[in-house]
């Protein structure tokens, strides 16, 4: 991240922070303190109204802290809206934890009895891993999937075929020179991170020798890595994630570049099933944790108009109900999901009819249009996947059913009336720039 992108993120950031309200007490401001968790001191960054001590209760509590997943040296930040925690031990810089909180930082969120009577329940996937409880490449709250090509039956194969090759972070313990830099200051924290992204495809073999490895090889041939950035930028009432791609020589691919993913946390603990020897499923919900605990409705304005809606999901006005109380029988193959294609407007996601609500407002762009082929950018949620993906099975009664979702920003090559070409291609290089993904994230305001 060059230091002129990383300023007009914070100015944008400080533009949009919103004075405090009345009879709040005067805003400290961000700084870095200790807080105490399972004994261990911690570093936050704090730019919320609260005392950190408080925030550090907070913490204790969570879900992730009773899993024993929040190690001495990952990232702890907080302000008037979220307490974040950021993943690297096991992750590069991975946003894994984020609890909604007020200016006093009372948690907003839901708890996971689950877990611990008063476990306070992540917005994100805590656990690690989407379909199966493991996870050799991504699937941690943040998510990232880079599609060198758009499929098997695209006309365009890769090394991965019959199926195509995805590319993710790593998992596993990091290295010092993931972290790109921390800047703490008054008005602003902010924690960057980089890594080679690796071709998520297992075991290596003689067909696909850059399964398993960080190479990438363009469909022009130009071998490389690609690098993913992430930046997280917090002021007093604001947060925000930026990633961006590139490489070191220019590639192209023909794929959708889905730089910027959070997986949302499914309805009862992400724990294993172990429903049968060797099932690696995450244990699946009933209806009713789903209908009370899940992000199933979604709202913004684009939901009654623009947006593309899929089959068994109602929408009333600008709001859409995934999980409708007439659409719970779910096919196994059935992938309920909302779109919306060149369009930045938000979506506002909520826990059935709880009060609580999260909004994502999403970015994309390329840093220089000029050195791409026409292309489009989306945004869209996919709620619980699959059933066959999680695990559903008929003979032994297994639902398939978490709740859990997926929140995607995502760039793809133009096709049809809008590529002037057989194929349009994706690029990023020196010379053709990097692609670009923000989301802001928020919450509160009835949808």
């Amino acid at each position: 991240m060059t230091r002129g992108l990383l300023a007009a993120i914070v100015l944008a950031a400080l533009l949009r922070t919103t004075a405090p309200p009345a009879g709040a007490g005067a805003v400290v401001g961000c700084r870095d303190e200790i807080v105490s968790l399972q004994g261990m001191p911690q570093t936050i960054s704090n730019c919320s109204d609260a005392a950190t001590a408080r925030i550090g209760e907070l913490l204790a509590r969570t879900d992730a802290a009773y899993l024993g997943l929040i190690r001495p040296g990952d990232r702890l930040m907080a302000n008037n809206q979220w307490v974040v925690w950021i993943d690297t031990h096991d992750a590069p810089g991975i946003l894994r934890g984020l609890w909604p909180v007020d200016a006093d930082g009372t948690f907003l969120g839901v708890v996971e009895p689950g877990i611990a009577p008063d476990a306070a329940k992540d917005v994100l996937l805590v656990s690690k891993g989407y379909g199966s409880i493991y996870a050799p490449f991504g699937y941690k709250g943040l998510h990232v999937e880079v599609w060198k090509t758009a499929g098997p039956h695209s006309g365009i194969a890769d090394e991965c075929a019959p199926v195509h090759c995805f590319y993710s972070v790593p998992n596993g313990e990091q290295d010092a020179n993931r972290l790109g830099s921390l800047e703490v200051a008054p008005g602003y924290s902010i924690a960057t991170y980089r890594t080679a992204l690796v071709n998520n495809l297992l075991p290596r073999t003689k067909t696909c020798w850059t399964c398993g490895t960080t190479t990438f090889v363009g469909l022009n041939g130009a071998r490389t890595e690609l690098v993913w950035e992430v930046g997280y930028v917090m002021t007093p009432d604001t947060f925000t994630v930026r990633a961006s791609l590139g490489a070191g020589t220019d590639v192209t691919l023909t794929g959708a570049a889905g730089g910027l993913m959070l997986i949302l946390n499914p309805a009862c603990p992400a724990v294993p099933r172990r429903a049968y020897p060797g099932d690696d499923h995450f244990a699946h919900c009933d209806a009713d944790q789903v209908s009370q605990r899940s992000f199933h409705r979604v709202s913004g304005p684009s939901i009654g108009a623009g947006a593309t809606v899929s089959a068994n999901i109602p929408v009333e006005g600008n709001v859409a109900d995934m999980w409708a109380a007439e659409h719970r029988s779910l096919h196994p193959d059935e992938d309920r999901l909302i779109y919306q294609l060149d369009d930045p407007s938000p979506m506002t996601f909520s826990y059935g009819e709880r009060s609580f609500r999260m909004t994502v407002t999403p970015g994309s762009y390329a840093t220089d249009p000029g050195a791409q082929d026409p292309y489009v950018t989306g945004f869209a949620t996919h709620f619980n996947a699959t059933p066959r993906a999680l695990g559903f099975d008929r003979k032994r009664r297994l639902s398939g059913l978490s709740g859990i979702a997926s929140v995607d920003t995502f760039i793809q090559p133009a096709t049809g009336g809008r590529c002037p070409k057989p194929v349009c291609s994706l690029a990023v290089g020196p010379n053709r720039g990097t692609l670009v993904w923000t989301m802001r994230l928020s919450h509160g305001g009835a949808p």
